[in-house]
């Protein structure tokens, strides 16, 4: 159930009241109405005393809260979150109150990271957990510091208060081999061995992830074609390896397909347009077929439009080829409505003709605005013949053909090669537009009022969104 926003901000209001409030009534009730306490001894305090050790007390304070900010700052900048000093300011001196209030002085910690999360998404709470921590431990680390200096002055004029001393020595020798072991590379190695022989299977597994993504690198480097990004480097550092492309300017599919959705035409693409493109794409996709691979994830989000109009596959930098213990083939990354059925099973090949019927899913967004029915849903009830005839007076009958072609879901009623899809899709002559009858018209309408199609549309804020591993 959604609240009514003019009643979120009131709850909201009144629970920050509330939160402002009890601890002012502890204030109040501890100090204030103590018997014994008067407003003049305050008074007199301060009129008897130098005012400047309290000046130069508040003025460390700011400094200390200011450095400790841009500290938290460069910490989350570390992760991946940026976000303004000023703001990040206010945010972090919230965090100070609560934490001088709350039980245990963790309060604010957590408000922290709430408040990073509602800055920056869902996907920068672990950003925003781990900065916060690491902030509390470099403070913890440097007041230890801070205490180990006041022992030594202790001990420098009164060898007896030595006691002063050693907790902090043992406190500060602790924190030094913990910060050793989070960032010295040779520890982490050290972890990283005995994690191999407490769980060899899964680290035999990952090398074997390394070694696939290497070879592809290698492969995609001997691959020099405009449709197919271009592999700069492939080399191998930190326990893992890394893959330079070429930096491209421009949109993908997708945002192209968004872009023209919100048009409401009825056409999102024109026919010429959807042949020209994916006749690049399939040139592409040809060579890379040749040298015995197959890209496995293509969908429009996977397809960048450059500035000058050129179209190149993108997203080669998985491994998606693993063999597992037993020599078989892991299941691949995948799309859903894009990825073939096959795709979704461990005792089918995989071919051309799997990445075919991505090519297929990608017509069939240019065409529609919106993907396809994943494998699974249309193998209990197959729609796409009905949804691709809503098409029909609007798109030629060949393309909506070729789109079914290259949608079967039996492997075999594909086209077996991008040649023969190819060969198909630039075939010349005059185009059949047929348009729908009365009665296809009226089913359709039917249709429409008990089964939307485009309720897909709802689901999937994203033509060929994140991909999901089986």
């Amino acid at each position: 159930m959604k609240l009514n926003p003019k009643l979120k901000s009131v709850i909201v209001f009144c629970l920050k009241l509330v939160v402002t409030l009890v601890p002012a009534y502890f204030v109040y009730r501890n100090i204030v109405s103590d018997p014994e306490w008067d407003v003049g001894d305050l008074y007199n305090l301060f009129k008897k005393n130098s005012v400047f050790p309290l000046v130069l007390a508040l003025l460390c304070l700011a400094v200390s809260n200011f450095t400790a900010c841009l500290q938290w700052k460069l910490l989350l900048e570390k992760q991946g979150v940026r976000l303004k000093y000023g703001r990040l300011l206010k945010l972090y001196h919230v965090g100070l109150f609560f934490n001088n209030f709350m039980p245990g002085n963790v309060g604010g910690d957590v408000k922290k990271v709430y408040d990073i999360r509602m800055q920056g998404g869902q996907d920068t709470v672990g950003a925003g957990f781990t900065a916060t921590v690491f902030d509390r431990l470099f403070g913890l680390f440097f007041i230890t510091l801070f205490a180990l200096g006041v022992g030594a002055l202790f001990f420098i004029h009164d060898p007896e208060q030595r006691a002063f001393m050693w907790p902090s020595v043992w406190i500060f020798l602790g924190f030094c081999v913990m910060f050793a072991g989070l960032l010295s590379r040779r520890i982490g190695r050290f972890f990283c061995r005995m994690a191999g022989k407490v769980l060899p299977e899964k680290i035999s597994l990952y090398r074997l992830g390394l070694k696939s993504f290497f070879e592809e690198g290698r492969s995609l480097a001997q691959i020099s074609h405009p449709s197919v990004v271009s592999v700069l480097n492939f080399f191998r550092a930190n326990q893992t390896v890394y893959m330079v492309m070429n930096y491209l300017q421009g949109d993908t599919l997708q945002d192209f397909i968004v872009t023209a959705r919100e048009l409401k035409q009825n056409k999102v693409f024109r026919e010429s347009t959807i042949r020209s493109l994916f006749d690049e794409v399939l040139r592409g996709l040809r060579i890379v077929h040749q040298h015995k691979m197959l890209h496995l994830d293509l969908k429009p989000a996977n397809i960048f439009i450059t500035e000058d109009n050129s179209a190149v596959m993108i997203d080669f930098g998985a491994a998606r080829e693993v063999l597992n213990k037993d020599g078989n083939f892991t299941r691949p990354m995948y799309t859903p409505g894009f990825a073939a059925p096959e795709m979704y099973r461990r005792d089918t090949a995989m071919g051309p003709w799997t990445d075919i019927y991505a090519i297929g899913a990608c017509i069939y967004s240019s065409m529609m605005g919106y993907p396809p029915n994943d494998a699974p849903k249309r193998q209990e009830k197959d729609r796409l013949g009905l949804s691709l005839s809503r098409m029909r007076g609007i798109y030629s009958d060949n393309l909506i053909e070729v789109v079914e072609w290259c949608m079967a879901l039996d492997p075999l009623s594909r086209p077996q090669s991008v040649f023969a899809l190819q060969k198909e899709l630039s075939r010349k002559g005059e185009r059949q537009f047929t348009k729908l009858s009365m009665g296809e018209k009226m089913r359709l309408q039917f249709d429409t009022m008990f089964n939307d199609p485009k309720k897909g549309l709802r689901r999937v804020t994203q033509v060929g969104g994140a991909a999901t591993r089986k």
